[in-house]
């Protein structure tokens, strides 16, 4: 992997981390704040706190799913549960992608 993708990986963490603290800010959400501190953390220079930022993402989206599941939302529309979750359901995959792709990086086969 070149140094310009891993930076662009870090670029794209660092973005997370001021969506997240911006929302907990604005909608008084600690959770929020604390997924963008650990994002920030993780984008200058702790990339491995990258697994951390990805296990706290997939959580939380399983958990307001597992919410939604609770109050019966998913079971009125299919096709719009579909298109609701979906966007939380590629942004854990593009966080999986991206941990395996800093832990290639980092682990890099030696020859």
């Amino acid at each position: 992997m070149t140094p310009s993708i891993v930076q662009l990986v870090i670029l794209a963490v660092a973005a997370y981390g001021g969506y997240a603290i911006a929302e907990g800010v604005s909608n008084r959400q600690l959770i929020w704040g604390v997924f963008g501190t650990v994002a920030l953390l993780g984008a200058w220079g702790l990339l491995r706190v990258i697994y951390v930022v990805t296990a706290m993402l997939t959580l939380s989206w399983v958990a307001v799913v597992w919410q939604l599941v609770s109050e019966g939302w998913l079971t009125d529309d299919a096709r719009a549960a579909i298109v609701a979750l979906a966007p939380g359901a590629v942004t854990v995959a593009v966080c999986v992608v991206v941990s395996r792709a800093v832990f290639k990086h980092f682990h890099a086969a030696k020859s």
